[in-house]
């Protein structure tokens, strides 16, 4: 059960509906920055999970993010720790011991526009994983899955096979076609890292022409103009022509320029409608990316 939150106590209350004895921190993030009033109180809420473990429950963490690191820490249950070792996973594979800080850990990852590879070895054996899964997060976010998995007494060898056969959420970095178009559907995820992590995928798909569509992140409080105007600057490393939508839009194009992207390629749009419109200006064989779309309260 995913465990969503916008104020303090949110993730208490779900938590005694579910009763997990499994609890899965796989980032802090800002979401909702806005509504938590500070990242003490995100990363204590996303705590919640974790205080909520019966005896004998199970915290599995992040070891790439900060914040999850510092649940860990204070963890009570036994605990599970994930990441990234590059080097664990290139002894292993040349038949050297290593002894890594994860319990699980992953490395050697290459994407394109197809998917990923990448390593995953529980400290004794080494899996090649091949998904069709778009984005960098992906490794992490199985290897996660996959310490949940193999506590529980999954073969390695059969949890290869599940990742494998991994199909995309609908609206979460899903790949559609319509006609000569690749169409990247993201609107369903709309924190800062999720969008960066999109755009990112997208610049994977030259030498398509490159469009991203977005109304960059909310509820970020103090620090909403900051993070919109980055994931403009960073749309400008990644795409060929960028459509900002609705209330960020000014700032989304500011770090757009700022990144050096040229102003005929740089559209401010009032809705998503106007966005659709501009699209159809834009020729060629093109890959669409539809990063995050907002309810209409913004």
């Amino acid at each position: 059960a995913e465990m969503g939150a916008r104020y303090k106590g949110d993730i208490a209350e779900l938590c005694d509906i579910v009763r997990p004895k499994v609890g899965v921190i796989t980032a802090i993030g800002t979401q909702h920055l806005d509504t938590f009033k500070s990242e003490e109180n995100l990363l204590d809420t996303k705590g919640e999970l974790i205080d909520a473990l019966p005896v004998g429950g199970i915290g599995v963490f992040n070891g790439d993010d900060d914040g999850s690191r510092k649940l860990y820490d204070r963890c009570k249950s036994e605990r599970i720790i994930i990441g990234r070792d590059e080097s664990g996973i290139k002894s292993l594979k040349n038949g050297k011991r290593h002894k890594s800080e994860f319990d699980l850990f992953y490395g050697n990852a290459s994407y394109s526009e197809k998917g990923c590879n990448f390593a995953l070895s529980n400290g004794k054996t080494v899996v090649e994983i091949t998904t069709k899964l778009l984005g960098e997060h992906i490794p992490q976010s199985i290897t996660l899955c996959a310490a949940v998995a193999f506590r529980l007494g999954v073969p390695f060898e059969k949890i290869k096979i599940a990742a494998e056969g991994l199909k995309a959420v609908a609206h979460r970095l899903e790949l559609l076609y319509n006609g000569s178009d690749i169409i990247i559907d993201d609107a369903y995820n709309g924190s800062e890292q999720s969008v960066k992590s999109a755009l990112k995928t997208l610049k994977l798909f030259t030498p398509r022409v490159r469009i991203a569509i977005t109304p960059g992140v909310v509820e970020l409080g103090a620090r909403q103009e900051q993070a919109n105007e980055l994931i403009g600057e960073i749309a400008s490393e990644c795409c060929d022509y960028l459509l900002a939508v609705g209330v960020n839009s000014q700032s989304i194009k500011k770090g757009a320029l700022k990144g050096k992207m040229s102003l005929d390629k740089v559209y401010s749009c009032a809705s998503l409608a106007e966005a659709t419109e501009k699209l159809k200006e834009i020729k060629g064989e093109r890959a669409i990316l539809f990063a995050s779309d907002l309810p209409d309260n913004y």
